[in-house]
């Protein structure tokens, strides 16, 4: 690809800067919108203001937000992209905020569950490997205390002491930012910061003029609804052109205020909507928002699913952007390198102990690493057990989506269509809005 920009937009260089469209909410607030902002929202902002805050504005922002921590680093063949350029680039009621101020909001449970999230391109699996461990030695060059990487089966994160967020390097290889961007499921975090620029594509420009990401069921992932409301909290409104609110019978047992688990597709989406509204609405339900701050250092490791039930686990609402619910690491106050990396062995351990326990198993179950960027990179259990029948290849196989095993490999297939912040595995089949549509089986009470 001769332009990596191509389809692109340098928003900060534009001038004038974009301006946002508002709609009559007096008359139709919430037809075809969900998660919708009154006019006294705080994510209202007075009249036609600017879509996107000026260049020296994001720059401040972007200082508070990342603790600097990416203050050192060669940003050749390297962006920042999604959620943490969104949150640095949209307008806040408040202009004149403090540095303070921000990282209060930053801190609170709206921003919690973002990471900084790098990605690679225009590299070659060797160059992407030593790209790796030069950012790992940059990162650390600019921490105030002990970092250590964690390995997961798509990404190695970078920790250190909070308040500094973990620093999460995608393991898949791309030709351009232009196709990083292209594979994103939200509208508003199609964007990117490679150092000097600020980049979008026109899915973002448009969410970031309308207040709105638009659903897409080409986009599909397994935590497609949750990221939806994650948004909605950072503001930006869902719109559903389809959406038939007069249709949705709220008496169905698929609104069941004592129901214990989320329904999927739109179903879902109106529940975490209700709940955001009324917290109490369905009592056995946990709204994710906030998940990763309210782990505490001393709780109870997540129980995992059963060996062999992983896909499952993928369905339950996860908070992290690529991560299964059982597997995420915390963000908060008295969290450090030493305290994740403990975590992270617990976990290890656990999944492990079930395996021992299971006689037919002889393959160990790694899910997360905790070490070195050398280590992360490498065969980092030494007595893992080599695949020796087709039986254990395709287990191997199989559990790739959640588990760990030997050497990095970086994913390269298809990555402009992998909607990469909600899953690697977009969801291609069903009705997304039909079991929002179930009729009550049970007759209405008199």
């Amino acid at each position: 690809m001769l332009d990596p920009h191509v389809g692109l937009i340098n928003i900060l260089s534009i001038s004038p800067i974009p301006i946002t469209i508002g709609r009559d909410r007096a008359v139709d607030l919430n037809s075809r919108h969900l998660f919708p902002f009154h006019e006294n929202h705080p994510f209202r902002l007075a009249g036609p203001s600017p879509a996107v805050v000026p260049m020296a504005r994001f720059l401040e922002k972007w200082d508070v937000f990342t603790s600097g921590i990416l203050g050192d680093l060669d940003w050749t063949n390297v962006v920042v992209a999604g959620g943490a350029v969104a949150a640095c680039l949209a307008p806040t009621g408040l202009q004149d905020m403090t540095n303070m101020e921000l990282m209060g909001m930053y801190q609170s449970d709206i921003y919690s569950g973002s990471d900084i999230d790098l990605f690679l391109y225009g590299l070659s699996h060797e160059q992407a490997i030593d790209k790796m461990r030069a950012i790992e030695d940059q990162v650390r060059a600019r921490a105030y205390f002990p970092t250590i990487c964690v390995r997961r089966s798509h990404t190695i994160s970078i920790h250190t002491t909070f308040p500094a967020r973990p620093v999460q390097i995608v393991l898949r290889l791309y030709h351009s930012p232009a196709e990083i961007l292209a594979g994103f499921d939200i509208d508003a975090v199609c964007c990117a910061f490679d150092g000097t620029h600020v980049w979008m594509n026109p899915r973002s420009l448009s969410a970031f003029v309308r207040h709105a990401n638009t659903v897409d069921m080409t986009r599909r992932s397994a935590s497609y609804e949750v990221r939806l409301a994650k948004y909605a909290h950072r503001g930006f409104e869902v719109l559903f052109s389809d959406l038939r609110r007069d249709e949705i019978d709220l008496e169905s047992e698929v609104f069941d205020p004592q129901r214990s688990t989320f329904p999927s597709g739109l179903a879902r989406l109106l529940i975490l909507e209700q709940m955001n509204m009324s917290p109490e609405s369905y009592p056995n339900l946990t709204y994710p928002l906030g998940y990763r701050a309210r782990m505490n250092i001393n709780d109870h490791i997540m129980e995992p699913p059963p060996l062999g039930e992983v896909d499952l686990a993928v369905v339950h609402l996860a908070p992290s952007d690529y991560d299964f619910f059982w597997r995420a690491l915390p963000y908060g106050r008295g969290w450090d390198a030493q305290r994740i990396k403990s975590l992270s062995d617990r976990l290890d351990n656990k999944l492990n102990y079930v395996r021992r326990m299971n006689s037919q198993r002889r393959l160990h179950y790694h899910v997360i690493y905790a070490g070195t960027m050398d280590s992360c990179l490498g065969r980092f259990c030494r007595t893992c057990p080599v695949p020796e029948t087709d039986e254990e290849r395709e287990v191997v196989e199989q559990e790739s989506g959640c588990c760990i095993y030997g050497s990095v490999r970086f994913l390269e297939t298809n990555p402009g269509q992998q909607s990469m912040i909600g899953s690697f595995n977009p969801i291609n089949f069903g009705d997304w809005a039909a079991e929002a549509y179930q009729r009550r089986t049970h007759p209405a009470p008199a």
